[in-house]
């Protein structure tokens, strides 16, 4: 360990120096003392000063060796998204004539997963999973009726859109943390930008998640938002009554994570497959 080398170094010097010193000045073979390097030949005072401080600053570089090993072990990097306290958002604007009329659309899975891999040590090198099963889709605009939910969740699963039946899967996969401000420590504030791909109706795109959120022991939370376009992934945005009625092609994932260490995590639902 570095903070144990140190001190050792230390220790060398000062009997080397004694050495020398020592051959320079020879010491009355009656007298019992070195008058040249101040040290008695027993160990006297000024010996005793060398050895005493060097051992202080052995003890003291272990010890804070040890703090930091002990910190870095401490700190968590594989981490299970917690659904249950997690909101993933799908936001679908309406365009056409009737634009102005029409509500945007809110829709949040019912069943989804995530896992985190992120050593602050390393904190380039990232590793994101989100899962979520398309058919899981519901609408929560709370200002339309139960039949009008339903029948706009039936569209969004329908082979004209997600296809879900064919592609029940979504997928956003990371594996590198762009432009990172992080902590100086295993605990704080981060941001930065995730670069990953967004596999949707069975196509992959690249994408990039701006992100920002804390950690600490036992909690990771980050806030991030994206838009995209439907046709880049092959789907055809909704429209009706020769496009009066629509939806635009752009749409906007908001995300607020809360994560947990995996050690915790055991009893979460499994992930969707």
């Amino acid at each position: 360990m570095s903070g144990v080398e140190a001190p050792r170094a230390q220790v060398g010097f000062a009997v080397r120096r004694g050495r020398q010193k020592s051959q320079i000045h020879r010491p009355d073979p009656g007298s019992g003392s070195d008058p040249g390097s101040g040290c008695r030949r027993n160990g006297g005072p000024d010996g005793v000063g060398w050895q005493a401080a060097a051992l202080r600053a052995l003890v003291l570089s272990f010890g804070l060796g040890s703090a930091s090993f002990l910190l870095a072990q401490s700190a968590p990097t594989e981490w299970s998204v917690d659904a249950a306290q997690s909101r993933l958002t799908v936001n679908v604007l309406p365009a056409g004539l009737f634009a102005s009329a029409l509500h945007t659309h809110h829709f949040q899975p019912e069943e989804w997963s995530g896992e985190i891999a992120w050593d602050p040590g390393h904190p380039g090198g990232v590793r994101v999973e989100v899962r979520v099963a398309a058919g899981s889709l519901r609408d929560r605009q709370p200002k339309l009726s139960a039949k009008d939910i339903a029948k706009v969740e039936g569209q969004a699963r329908s082979p004209e859109i997600l296809d879900a039946e064919r592609f029940p899967k979504i997928l956003f996969e990371a594996r590198q943390l762009e432009g990172a401000q992080l902590p100086s420590g295993a605990a704080g504030e981060f941001r930065g930008t995730l670069a990953g791909t967004l596999t949707l109706h069975g196509q992959s795109r690249p994408i990039q998640f701006p992100i920002q959120g804390r950690v600490w022991a036992e909690r990771l939370e980050a806030n991030a938002a994206v838009t995209f376009k439907q046709s880049d992934f092959s789907i055809k945005p909704y429209a009706t009554a020769l496009g009066t009625i629509a939806v635009r092609d752009e749409v906007t994932v908001e995300i607020a994570l809360v994560a947990v260490p995996r050690r915790r995590a055991d009893s979460a639902a499994p992930a969707p497959r």
